[in-house]
C-alpha cells in the first residue's frame, strides 16, 4: 500500500531571473490515491489563480510506501506545470523488492515520452533552487537498455552556461519560461555543447551504418 505527497512549488522571488533562482516548497497534503492527489492539486491550482497575482512554478506528486523504512526513495514521482499539465512520470520505482533486494531495471524512456529535445533550454530543479541548462541528450531508450540500468538512469544529459555537465533525472526537468538574455543564451550554445552534438550526431549516424550492413 502506498500514499501519495503533494507538493507546491513556488517562487522565491518576486522576479526570478536566469542563470539560478530559489523556490519555495509548501507540502499540500497526502492522499490515498494519484487520482485524489491530482483533484487536490487542481483545487490548489483554482484557488492560487483567484487569490494570488503571480504564478506558481509547479507541482510535485511522490509515491511512497506505507510501512516501510525507505530514505527518500519513492515508488513513483511525477512534476507537473503550473496548469497541472503532466511532464513527465517516472518508469520504475526507486524501492527494493523486500524478498531478493532487488531493484527493478530501467526499461528505457520512449521517444514519445521524453518531453524535451536536444537543444532545448530547460530548468532544472535541485532541492530548493532552479538553474537554466540546455540539453545534450536525452534518456535511454528502450531499444538501448542494458540489464543494470536502474532508476536513476531516466535522465538527461545537460550542461550549464560553463560547460559542466549533469544528469538530472526526467522529472526535475521544467521548460524555461523566463526571459533569457542573449550573453546567457551564447554560454549555453557553448564550444562543449557543439563539441558533444557533433560526437553524438556522428555516433547516431554510425550506429544507423551498422544498422543497414
Amino acid at each position: 500500500m502506498t500514499i501519495f505527497e503533494l507538493t507546491a512549488i513556488s517562487y522565491r522571488d518576486k522576479k526570478p531571473k536566469y542563470p539560478e533562482f530559489e523556490v519555495w516548497k509548501n507540502h499540500a497534503g497526502y492522499f490515498s490515491s494519484l487520482a485524489n492527489a491530482e483533484q487536490a492539486m487542481q483545487e490548489h491550482i483554482e484557488e492560487w489563480r483567484d487569490n494570488t497575482p503571480t504564478p506558481r512554478f509547479g507541482y510535485m506528486i511522490d509515491e511512497y510506501p506505507l510501512d516501510k523504512s525507505e530514505f527518500h526513495h519513492a515508488e513513483s514521482r511525477r512534476n507537473y506545470l503550473p496548469d497541472g499539465e503532466l511532464l513527465h512520470e517516472t518508469l520504475v520505482s526507486e524501492i527494493s523488492d523486500e524478498e531478493t533486494g532487488d531493484y527493478k531495471p530501467f526499461p528505457g524512456r520512449p521517444a514519445e515520452k521524453a518531453r524535451f529535445k536536444i537543444g532545448d533550454l530547460v530548468e532544472v530543479l535541485k532541492d530548493d533552487f532552479v538553474r537554466l541548462v540546455i540539453v545534450g541528450n536525452l534518456p535511454t531508450t528502450p531499444e538501448r537498455v542494458n540489464p543494470v540500468m536502474g532508476s536513476s538512469d531516466d535522465c538527461y544529459y545537460t550542461l550549464d552556461q560553463y560547460g559542466n555537465h549533469d544528469h538530472p533525472t526526467s522529472e526535475c526537468l521544467f521548460p524555461a519560461r523566463l526571459k533569457i538574455s542573449k550573453s546567457l543564451r551564447k554560454k549555453l550554445f557553448s564550444d562543449e555543447y557543439y563539441s558533444y552534438r557533433a560526437y553524438y550526431d556522428n555516433r547516431k549516424e554510425n550506429q544507423q551504418e551498422d544498422n543497414l550492413n
